[in-house]
């Protein structure tokens, strides 16, 4: 077993599974050196998006309920790893048939991430629109991921289509969000919206330990769960 890392001494447990189990919040501070020893383990940035994507497919599909197949999903890529994760769960339901409307404001200007899971979902054959081609229209779900605010106009058309919101990662606009999906582990201090629900995205159990985090594995035989606040 490794050496710990100081720096995680003094976590707090904000969130607890629904039998009581408790989950680690990581602090501002803490985020970076999680994310880089997540990496250093061999879980790269390609392989999470894979596995966040199909987590947030999943949690989509579930809020659509058993009429996901007659449903509409409407899904607004910002910029940032949580916009490559949208893309990579936009593919998943359009390889499902899932009637799938992808909106990606500045393309050009992406992450290379971005622009990777752009063009996987393009093979799919699902559309991509602007929003002026939304106008007027409605959803049965709207799939957010982006690690910067919506545009305004965005944000106006979400309002006005009367869908509700699923969420990838922070709220950092007005969008308040039914459902928000967070990976790996929660952070302290960071604008959550709705139920908040925890993926799990394949981190092994030394990378805990190495943290010196007290943390039992809390998915079962889930690969999503709804986190409480304790």
């Amino acid at each position: 077993m490794g050496t710990h890392d100081d720096s995680f001494a003094l976590v707090n447990e904000l969130f607890c599974t629904q039998t009581g189990l408790l989950v680690p919040t990581l602090s501002r501070a803490q985020v970076n050196r999680w994310w880089q020893l997540v990496h250093q383990a061999g879980l790269t940035a390609e392989a999470l998006v894979e596995t966040a994507g199909r987590s947030a497919a999943m949690l989509t599909l579930g809020w659509l309920g058993e009429d996901w197949p007659t449903q509409r999903v409407v899904v607004l890529a910002g910029s940032g790893f949580p916009a490559a994760v949208a893309l990579g769960a936009a593919r998943n339901m359009a390889n499902r048939g899932v009637n799938i409307r992808l909106w990606q404001p500045d393309l050009a200007s992406a992450e290379a991430l971005v622009q990777t899971q752009y063009r996987l979902y393009r093979q799919t054959g699902a559309q991509v629109v602007d929003l002026a081609e939304l106008a007027g229209e409605t959803a049965g779900v709207v799939l957010v991921g982006s690690d910067t605010p919506l545009t305004s106009a965005a944000q106006k058309w979400v309002a006005q289509s009367g869908a509700e919101v699923v969420r990838i990662g922070e709220t950092l606009d007005d969008l308040t969000a039914a459902a928000t999906l967070v990976l790996g582990l929660p952070v302290a201090d960071t604008h959550y919206t709705g139920q908040v629900y925890l993926a799990d995205i394949g981190v092994p159990l030394a990378v805990y330990e190495q943290l010196g985090l007290y943390y039992r594995f809390v998915f079962g035989q889930q690969y999503i769960i709804p986190l409480y606040p304790r």
